[in-house]
């Protein structure tokens, strides 16, 4: 299996590796997670004060992790 870039860990810093190196041109990205879904410790925080570098909304973590698996989704990662 070829693959350009391998990132190990689906949490929000591994999403954002994702979507930055699809952004630049690279066309094989693989992520892996352990956990049954990505988000990492996101999914733990119910409070905001998440996103507004990366989004420009304020989010709470859930929020925000769900909003990178959109992204991802679409994505050809």
């Amino acid at each position: 299996m070829h693959t350009d870039i391998f990132i190990i860990g689906a949490g929000a810093a591994g999403m954002a590796a994702a979507l930055a190196a699809e952004e630049k041109g690279y066309k094989d990205i693989l992520i892996a997670e352990r956990g049954e879904r990505a988000g990492g410790v996101l999914l733990q925080c119910a409070h905001k004060g998440f996103g507004l570098g990366f989004f420009g909304e304020d989010l709470t973590g859930m929020e925000y992790a769900a909003r990178f698996r959109m992204y991802l989704t679409g994505s050809r990662v």
